[in-house]
């Protein structure tokens, strides 16, 4: 019998998704994949804040000069998909480095 060993990283449609719905939670209304973070009014604080809520969901470091950076919310969740699949843990402090 093989043991199933999860994978270290989320898949794309499943990063896409929280992404998109914590974007959702941070504007107060429905983004698309290729919505544009400043096309929507988004500023500084807004960036923090789909930071940080992104942080505490996938339990990796997310800049907010990332958000800044990315084209689209599709864009933002393949690099998250990258820094996830890459990302060192710290097993004594259970952190992402």
């Amino acid at each position: 019998m093989t043991k199933f060993t999860p994978p270290s990283a989320p898949d794309a449609d499943a990063l896409l998704a929280l992404v998109l719905t914590t974007a959702e939670e941070v504007f107060g209304h429905r983004v698309v994949a290729a919505d544009d973070f400043f096309a929507l009014g988004g500023e500084s604080v807004a960036a923090v804040e789909l930071a940080t809520r992104l942080e505490e969901r996938l339990d990796i470091e997310v800049d907010s000069r990332l958000i800044f950076n990315t084209g689209s919310f599709r864009d933002l969740a393949h690099h998250l998909l990258q820094a996830a699949g890459t990302a060192d843990r710290d097993p004594a402090a259970g952190e992402v480095r």
